[in-house]
């Protein structure tokens, strides 16, 4: 939200920092409409766009590992005979 404008940090936190906000900008904002649309809509295309990145890398390791020849029986561990 702090990226796309919604919200603005206290201070001015480095990039990747912990980031504290003044509790009554907050209680302002939770009561406008048309901000929280905006803040719920921002949430929803986030949580879209992880899911297919995560799906697409499952789609991807799954098939470079069948390609590889990789697949396995669910036990990474070697059969020993001895």
């Amino acid at each position: 939200m702090v990226s796309a404008g919604l919200l603005k940090p206290l201070g001015n936190p480095p990039p990747g920092s912990m980031k504290f906000f003044f509790t009554a900008d907050i209680e302002q904002k939770k009561n406008d409409l048309k901000w929280m649309t905006k803040a719920t809509e921002l949430i929803r295309l986030k949580v879209k766009d992880k899911n297919e990145r995560a799906a697409r890398n499952r789609a991807l390791k799954n098939s470079v590992s069948a390609t590889n020849g990789n697949a396995t029986n669910g036990n990474n561990s070697y059969d020993r005979h001895s």
